[in-house]
């Protein structure tokens, strides 16, 4: 007997306090215990869903903290193009693709030509905005597949996936050229930028990420000393006084 009752209370400290209240309300039990019982219950159910929300809330929090910094890990600050991180990770991916589809690809490593001179004469405030309204254009001179990367100061390089022949490479050339000559309008200021682009192609020129590049800033410092590229113009917007900044 003594050995059934010590059974008894070790059942019921193992439970909760909560528990333990519970099991003492039967149907002879004062209505006050009942009440408060039920009271106290509903304290602790809306005690739990506080904390629960503070949870979720917490989570939703670290969630977008990550999701920020994974974004500003591999794009660049200023343009939100992506960055040379994020461009190897692209290239090898699209290296993989182009071995096994048979389709060759490119690499265009593109400098803004006489870019100090914005910078020196405006500000580097003017130089700020027209970067970013020159990632703007090369964004929507390429296709969705495409890689348009900022790759440093006023230099970017243009990803060209799934290429079905690199004949066509020249034309797409003409219209980047084409593209950025078009004034840009910047806070009362019309700025006239050519760029020198260097071309090198996949597997034709090099197989690896590095062997690309080299190859393509070899191009563009060929192409930056042609006489086809002329220099900035910088313009006021007033077309009655559009004077050249020197």
């Amino acid at each position: 007997m003594a050995q059934d009752s010590l059974s008894v209370l070790e059942s019921r400290d193992s439970r909760s306090t909560f528990t333990s209240d519970n099991d003492n309300l039967g149907e002879n039990s004062d209505p006050n215990d009942l009440y408060m019982a039920l009271t106290t219950t509903r304290q602790q159910l809306k005690l739990a869903h506080q904390q629960l929300k503070l949870l979720q809330q917490n989570c939703a929090e670290l969630k977008q903290r990550e999701t920020k910094v994974r974004y500003q890990a591999f794009h660049d600050g200023l343009t939100g193009l992506p960055n040379r991180s994020l461009l190897e990770d692209r290239f090898a991916q699209a290296a993989s693709q182009a071995e096994r589809h048979h389709k060759p690809m490119a690499l265009l490593l593109l400098d803004l030509d006489e870019f100090k001179h914005i910078n020196d004469n405006l500000g580097h405030t003017y130089g700020d905005k027209l970067l970013m309204a020159v990632a703007k254009r090369l964004n929507l001179s390429v296709r969705g597949i495409d890689t348009v990367c900022r790759y440093g100061g006023d230099e970017f390089v243009i990803l060209l996936q799934a290429l079905h022949n690199p004949i066509g490479i020249p034309v797409l050339l003409s219209e980047l050229r084409k593209n950025l000559a078009k004034p840009y309008v910047i806070e009362g200021y019309t700025i006239r930028v050519t760029a020198s682009i260097g071309v090198a192609i996949y597997p034709m020129d090099g197989r690896t990420y590095m062997e690309l590049i080299e190859r393509a800033d070899h191009a563009m410092y060929r192409d930056k000393k042609s006489t086809r590229n002329v220099s900035i113009e910088v313009f006021t917007g007033r077309e009655d006084e559009d004077t050249p900044i020197p």
